[in-house]
């Protein structure tokens, strides 16, 4: 079937995951905020390559929510940039044939990696010395299997069909997964990050080990001070006496 323009269509349904996993990681209030915010701009962020490749959004019905708006660069009548997340982690959409639906999980990769690497660069690249980060396997390289291996993106596509008959896509599609994830039995090792136990730490550096031990706490109280010291918008973040995480726990 054709869009409005003529343009050959077919039907797109994505999702984007883990939720629970995610959001369940809060510590307090503002935490589920921030969490359910940051899903909600990543879906947007799918969203709009979904409409840049000349496709449109079906539901949720986008065209006057703030958020999707403002990921987009659309005039919003809005003072300030919105601060709920308004978008849910599952949308369907009409996409063009011949574009591949790989463009909403490298949308959401690309933002949430440049959001990894300003938190990177605010916080822990000046922060930490040269012995400091010297871990196994490195701090750099841990950062980014990290990062590239967190979020799922899933989709499936097909005809244009009525949503009585495209309901159930996206459910037998999640039921086709593998749980593949760097958590400590895997390559990197390492203790277990205190906030999100599937994934290690990232100083790399054992508790265990005598010898190591105060390099690890070495790392944790520079990272500390950096985020007590850099002048931030937020003037209540918090890296606690004793805590040790992954890359992905501060975001």
């Amino acid at each position: 079937m054709t869009g409005p323009t003529g343009v050959a269509m077919r039907r797109l349904m994505v999702s984007i995951g883990p939720v629970q996993g995610f959001v369940a990681q809060a510590r307090r209030t503002r935490d589920l905020w921030a969490g359910s915010f940051l899903l909600s701009w990543l879906t947007g962020k799918a969203m709009a390559a979904v409409t840049a490749a000349g496709g449109r959004i079906l539901v949720p019905a986008v065209d006057e929510d703030p958020l999707f708006l403002a990921i987009t660069g659309a005039p919003s009548g809005l003072a300030a940039a919105p601060f709920i997340g308004s978008l849910p982690n599952q949308f369907s959409a009409d996409l063009p044939d011949g574009v591949d639906p790989a463009i909403c999980r490298k949308a959401v990769q690309d933002a949430w990696c440049g959001l990894g690497q300003a938190v990177r660069d605010t916080f822990v690249t000046d922060a930490v010395t040269t012995a400091a980060k010297g871990g196994r396997p490195g701090l750099d390289a841990l950062w980014d299997r990290q990062m590239a291996g967190f979020w799922e993106v899933i989709w499936v596509a097909g005809p244009q069909l009525p949503p009585a008959e495209t309901g159930h896509w996206l459910a037998m599609r999640k039921n086709w997964r593998a749980h593949l994830r760097s958590g400590p039995t895997g390559a990197d090792g390492g203790d277990n990050c205190l906030l999100m136990g599937d994934w290690p730490e990232l100083s790399g550096w054992l508790r265990s080990v005598r010898s190591e031990r105060a390099k690890q706490d070495a790392f944790w109280a520079a990272l500390r001070r950096a985020v007590r010291e850099k002048p931030t918008d937020v003037d209540t973040l918090e890296l606690a006496e004793g805590e040790r995480l992954s890359a992905i726990a501060p975001l």
